[in-house]
């Protein structure tokens, strides 16, 4: 990859990161006042989401900083986000006769799908 500004990067060019899948990490950090989290990543999958999110918002993620190895490819990214974007979830819990309903309607949206190519 192409040393240039961080400003420079589009999230295409962001090559994957080259370490082990047990070194890959994620962190977030941020001091109370700021309202931006810096993100390093040097886990690919979260790599794929952060640069999926700049395309969509290109005005709201932003790429800080590369760490380049010592052979020259990407130890790392730095970016940083807006703290109002980060959500905390919960599982989403199903009963049973949900799940048999789901089941249902997909079969039959299937069913469907295979009768219109036939």
């Amino acid at each position: 990859m192409e040393r240039k500004a961080m400003t420079d990067y589009t999230a295409d060019e962001l090559e994957p990161v080259d370490c082990s899948g047990d070194e890959q990490e994620i962190t977030l950090s941020a001091y109370r006042a700021d309202d931006r989290f810096d993100i390093w990543v040097s886990d690919n999958t979260m790599l794929t989401k952060i640069k999926n999110a700049m395309k969509r918002v290109p005005e709201a993620y932003r790429l800080e900083d590369i760490v380049w190895s010592k052979e020259g490819t990407v130890a790392g990214y730095k970016f940083s986000m807006p703290k109002n974007l980060l959500r905390f979830g919960s599982p989403v819990k199903f009963s049973q006769e949900q799940i048999e309903a789901n089941a249902a309607r997909l079969k039959e949206y299937r069913e469907a799908q295979k009768a219109k190519t036939e």
